[in-house]
């Protein structure tokens, strides 16, 4: 299935569709699979289809094919084995610099972050030209590399330089490039591999019903590394449902500190305002998150019912949590 596709698949079921658990895990799922991050500023630069929705697309191909003319048919994207690998190529250089030192202090989604992503892709493409050269002269039978893409804007000399990708013969072998700077990270002391194992395995039990055990697994995850939002986010979401609500908070606000653009960090805390029947700091911080996700649908529809709740007389028990583990 085309990145492009599934990317747009994952922005409509964040900001589009209805919130549960299944959807959530669903996501969670697609996004691991095709090594996906719609917080990802590089890859929803490449991927996004914005402003224009899923639903749009899919009913205007659908019309299209109804129609039954070629001539009217959107013309489909070119692509070709080598220009998707090059992509898997770097995409998975760049997740593995993502582990090292070279975007310690930069906030994603800033300008010094796009900077560095763009060094990062300078390196790659010239390493990723030479390649290219050196197949070129090589015998019939040597694997043919892909062409290199056009070299991205160098980022300020002040920033470090990314750890360069070894030759490899082909653009497949090119995404194995990263391994010595994910070494280098575990031994600095955090083994990023261990703690997203146990991250999934949390997410599991989550789709399991069984929160204590993904409880279990989100602290072990944390106890590795504990500077991730995410970790903290989803043990956030497993305390909930046993109902350590305070705590639950607790988590959710080091989410908030470690990353402050997390959306879905907020949308947790609302979820535990929720639950503690606090309805004017639910809708505060529900607030807060659309200030950071404008065109969040989910989060509009909330913050409407929340209003329109507010007006009407209270009755039964507080609502479910919003979304699973990230």
């Amino acid at each position: 299935m085309d990145q492009k596709l599934v990317y747009s698949i994952l922005e409509f079921l964040e900001n589009g569709a209805k919130s549960g658990e299944n959807i959530e895990v669903a996501s969670q799922c697609l996004a691991d699979a095709y090594q996906l991050d719609l917080k990802n500023a590089e890859q929803r630069a490449q991927l996004s289809v914005q402003p224009h929705s899923l639903q749009e697309v899919f009913e205007a191909g659908l019309a299209s094919l109804t129609a039954g003319s070629k001539a009217e048919q959107p013309a489909a994207p070119k692509s070709s084995s080598t220009n998707e690998a090059y992509d898997a190529a770097f995409s998975k250089f760049l997740s593995s610099l993502k582990k090292t030192k070279f975007f310690d202090g930069v906030v994603e989604g800033s300008a010094e972050y796009d900077n560095r992503v763009n060094k990062a892709k300078a390196k790659f493409d010239e390493k990723f030209a030479k390649v290219k050269d050196s197949q070129t002269k090589a015998p019939p039978t040597a694997a043919k590399a892909a062409p290199a893409a056009p070299a991205a804007a160098t980022a300020p000399s002040s920033t470090p330089d990314p750890v360069e990708p070894t030759p490899v013969e082909s653009a497949a072998a090119a995404s194995e490039a990263t391994t010595d700077s994910g070494k280098q990270f575990a031994e600095d002391g955090v083994d990023v591999e261990a703690a997203e194992v146990l991250k999934n395995e949390g997410n599991a039990a989550m789709k399991e019903q069984n929160y204590e055990l993904a409880l279990e697994k989100y602290d072990k995850a944390i106890e590795i590394y504990d500077t991730n939002a995410v970790y903290w986010c989803n043990r956030a979401a497993a305390k909930i449902y046993l109902g350590k609500y305070m705590s639950a908070a607790d988590d959710c606000n080091m989410a908030i500190a470690l990353d402050p653009k997390y959306v879905r960090a907020r949308e947790r805390l609302a979820s535990v305002y929720r639950h503690l029947e606090m309805p004017e700091e639910q809708e505060k911080v529900l607030r807060e998150a659309l200030a950071i996700d404008p065109m969040n649908e989910r989060l509009k529809g909330e913050i409407d019912e929340l209003t329109r709740a507010a007006s009407a007389p209270r009755s039964g028990a507080p609502a479910g949590m919003p979304g699973m583990p990230g």
